[in-house]
């Protein structure tokens, strides 16, 4: 089942003296348990494409829908509800509250959505070996740490889908493959759908699909064997 449709998916950034063309005619479908990993050099529009497909920006023509939705023509209301209930969200830089205590930072985002539960929430700590630091802000735990909080507050309230920028762009290879091996198992305990940009070749191993974009364009799209 397709969770994620782009269709002749176009994005251009202008200023009064020119139009810069970024994304020039994104068309695919990400189904319903795919880990996909887009991959592709500085510039390249990767980041930006997964911004529009998540809804983080708009896009300049065609079409991106999620479950159905279009979203250059729902309302306000609806993307807010969209992402309180359908998306979750983990950023490079963690993107997480310095004065809230890491089960404050997962609680936080149940709340916003009202679907506040005590019980889920130390159990996922628990799941990602988070629970003996769930008292601990931020700053008092490690970079790797600090991700796999902000994976937990991403599922939380059990989204559809899950977009990941650069996950592992700050972190040493010890806590990358720690970061990589939680996505994992988003993917195949929680059956997941997960769209990843990344800079890292390595973290092809963790997934079953890789869209590689060169200048705004998708010149890759392929399943991957892993199991």
């Amino acid at each position: 089942m397709s969770v994620l449709q782009a269709k002749n998916l176009c994005k251009s950034f202008k200023n009064s003296s020119f139009t810069q063309e970024v994304l020039k005619g994104i068309d695919f479908e990400i189904e319903q348990g795919d880990f996909i990993l887009i991959t592709g050099a500085s510039g390249s529009g990767k980041t930006t494409l997964l911004n529009c497909l998540s809804g983080l920006d708009t896009i300049t023509s065609g079409e991106v829908l999620i479950n159905g939705q279009n979203l250059a023509t729902i309302t306000s209301k609806e993307m807010s509800n969209l992402r309180k209930n359908h998306i979750g969200f983990v950023f490079q830089a963690y993107n997480l509250l310095p004065n809230l205590t890491l089960y404050e930072n997962v609680e936080i985002a149940s709340i916003i959505a009202s679907k506040f539960n005590k019980d889920k929430i130390l159990e996922l700590l628990t799941k990602f070996n988070l629970i003996d630091f769930k008292n601990h802000f931020p700053e008092q735990v490690s970079g790797g740490m600090q991700q796999r909080c902000a994976i937990v507050r991403a599922l939380i309230n059990d989204p559809d889908i899950i977009f990941a920028d650069e996950p592992t762009g700050n972190l040493d290879s010890k806590s990358s493959v720690e970061v990589m091996e939680t996505f994992q198992k988003l993917h195949s305990e929680f059956n997941k759908t997960i769209v990843m940009v990344t800079h890292s070749l390595d973290n092809l191993k963790y997934g079953n699909r890789h869209i590689q974009i060169v200048d705004g364009k998708v010149i890759k799209d392929e399943r991957l064997n892993n199991a």
